[in-house]
């Protein structure tokens, strides 16, 4: 069966979580791999809601202010992935 790449490596994760906690904590392989997961599927949610602001304005393109309109809800869009993954 061939690998699926991923949009967002788990090494990545990992780099990240130890850029910020350092040595202290570790994170598992299957953490970083479901983490890499959400961030994923969070930044393609994040990419159609701020098409859509971008679509209403009658842009082609997403500008940093659709982005920045689309985080002030980003809670819920959050929410809305976290409930798919865990249920």
């Amino acid at each position: 069966m061939p690998r699926i790449r991923k949009e967002v490596p788990p090494n990545i994760i990992k780099r990240l979580f130890k850029n910020v906690l350092g040595d202290e904590f570790k994170i598992s392989d299957e953490a970083c791999s479901y983490l890499s997961d959400f961030v994923e599927k969070l930044v393609k949610e994040i990419g159609i809601e701020a098409s859509k602001v971008a679509k209403f304005t009658k842009r082609k393109t997403i500008k940093k202010r659709d982005i920045e309109f689309v985080l002030e809800d980003v809670g819920r869009i959050a929410n809305k992935i976290a409930e798919k993954m865990v249920g």
